[in-house]
C-alpha cells in the first residue's frame, strides 16, 4: 500500500530537479525509489497467488513499471530482466502447463494485448524518452566504476580494520584524481562500503549472512509461492550493489521477509520430522 501511494506521488508530481525527468515518489532519491519498486513488483505477484486477481496483478505491476521508468534507474531494469529470466527458468514447467489450459491461453492473450497497448501509450511519455536519452548520455556508470576503484584502493590500504563507519564519502575523494560531484562520492555498493569502512572480518560476516540467507531452505522455497518473496529479497540485494542501501529500512524489510519465510519452512520441516519420528516409534 505504501508503495502504491509512493508511486501515485511520483506519477503526479514534478521531477525532483528541474534539469531531469526523474521522480522520487515518497523518497528523496530516484535510485532509492527504484530499489523500493523492484521488490514490490515481485511481492505483488506473491499476493496475486493468494487473491488470484488478474486485474490486481496486471494493474499494480504496470503501475509500478510505469513509475520505475520515471525513477530512471538503469540498473533496476537490468536486474529486473535478470530476475525475470531466473523466474522463467525455475517456473518453466508450471508456466508451460498453465499456458496449455484454456484459462492460461486467454490470460496470456489478454496480458499481451494490455502490455502492448500500455507500451504504445507510454512510448510517447517524457519519462520513456528521457530514459532512452539517459541510457545514451548518462555518465553515472563511469562514475560508479571510478568510485568502486577508489573503494578497492581504500580496502587495500585499510584491509583489516577499515576506515571507520560512515567515513567512505569523506575519504573517497582523496583516492580520486578527477572531479566527481558530491553525490557520486558515497560507495554506491553495500559490499564495497562494508569492506572499506569496517574491514575484512565484518565483510566476511556480512557475506556469510547473505549466502546463508539465500541458501537456507532453497529447495522448499523454489517449490512454493514463497519463491516470489525470495526474488523480492534478491532484487533488494542486487540493487544494493549499485546504491548504498544499508541505512534503508526497505532493504532490511526485504531481508526480514525472507528470514520469516525461512523460519516458517524450518518450523514446518521440524514438525514433519517429529511427526515421522513419533510414527516410527
Amino acid at each position: 500500500i505504501s508503495l502504491i501511494v509512493s508511486s501515485t506521488i511520483a506519477a503526479f508530481s514534478d521531477p525532483y530537479e528541474q534539469w531531469t525527468f526523474r521522480r522520487v515518489g515518497g523518497t528523496g532519491n530516484p535510485n532509492d525509489f527504484a530499489a523500493q519498486l523492484l521488490p514490490a513488483m515481485f511481492i505483488t505477484y506473491y499476493l496475486f497467488k493468494k487473491n488470484h486477481s488478474w486485474i490486481f496483478l496486471i494493474g499494480s505491476n504496470l503501475f509500478f513499471l510505469y513509475t520505475l521508468v520515471y525513477a530512471g534507474s538503469k540498473s533496476s531494469f537490468l536486474f529486473l530482466a535478470l530476475l525475470l529470466a531466473i523466474a522463467f527458468v525455475v517456473r518453466f514447467k508450471a508456466i508451460l502447463e498453465f499456458l496449455t489450459t484454456t484459462k492460461g491461453f486467454i490470460s496470456l492473450v489478454m496480458t499481451v494485448i494490455i502490455v502492448i497497448s500500455a507500451g504504445v501509450y507510454i512510448q510517447q511519455d517524457e519519462a520513456v524518452k528521457g530514459m532512452q536519452e539517459r541510457s545514451k548520455k548518462s555518465g553515472t556508470t563511469q562514475q560508479r566504476f571510478i568510485i568502486w576503484n577508489a573503494g578497492a584502493e581504500m580496502i587495500r590500504d585499510n584491509f583489516f580494520l577499515g576506515v571507520g563507519f560512515a567515513q567512505f564519502p569523506k575519504i573517497s575523494g582523496s583516492y580520486i584524481k578527477e572531479y566527481l560531484p558530491p553525490e557520486a562520492l558515497p560507495s554506491h555498493n553495500n559490499f564495497v562500503k562494508i569492506f572499506a569502512e569496517s574491514g575484512v572480518f565484518t565483510f566476511m560476516m556480512f557475506v556469510s549472512f547473505i549466502l546463508a540467507l539465500f541458501m537456507s531452505q532453497i529447495r522448499a522455497i523454489f517449490s512454493t509461492d514463497y519463491f516470489w518473496i525470495y526474488l523480492a529479497t534478491l532484487s533488494a540485494v542486487m540493487m544494493s550493489m549499485t546504491i548504498p542501501s544499508l541505512h534503508h529500512k526497505d532493504f532490511w524489510i526485504s531481508i526480514a521477509l525472507l528470514s520469516h519465510v525461512i523460519y516458517i519452512l524450518s518450523y514446518k520441516n521440524h514438525d514433519e520430522d517429529e511427526k515421522i519420528s513419533s510414527q516410527t516409534i
